[in-house]
């Protein structure tokens, strides 16, 4: 039986993964398998887990002092369109931009 991958260093993979637009599969190895990161953002998502993280974390930062307009958009190849890998898409795609607060409000503590 395979050793289960500890969730702190899963975290840390999925942001790294969102953060720098990469696959998955391209994901580094100390980070855990590829597949790990992928089937945790996953489930961790349908079940609210990041929804929770981000409420916790905004209710503890208080108000802002700047805000901030990110135009960043994602191209995606013509073969994503199917309806599961553009139900994926669109999670990953609102998922990324709570991934940088994340990190950002994690690098300020």
């Amino acid at each position: 039986m395979v050793p289960r991958v500890d969730d702190r260093r899963v975290v840390s993979g999925i942001i790294f993964v969102i953060r720098n637009g990469l696959r998955w599969r391209d994901a580094p190895a100390e980070y855990g398998p590829h597949k790990t990161l992928y089937n945790r953002f996953v489930r961790w998502s349908r079940m609210g887990v990041f929804d929770k993280i981000f409420s916790r974390l905004t209710a503890e930062a208080g108000a802002p002092e700047m805000l901030m307009i990110d135009a960043t958009h994602l191209k995606a190849h013509r073969t994503a369109a199917s309806h599961q890998h553009s139900a994926l898409m669109v999670l990953n795609q609102t998922l990324q931009q709570h991934f940088l607060d994340l990190s950002n409000c994690l690098g300020r503590i």
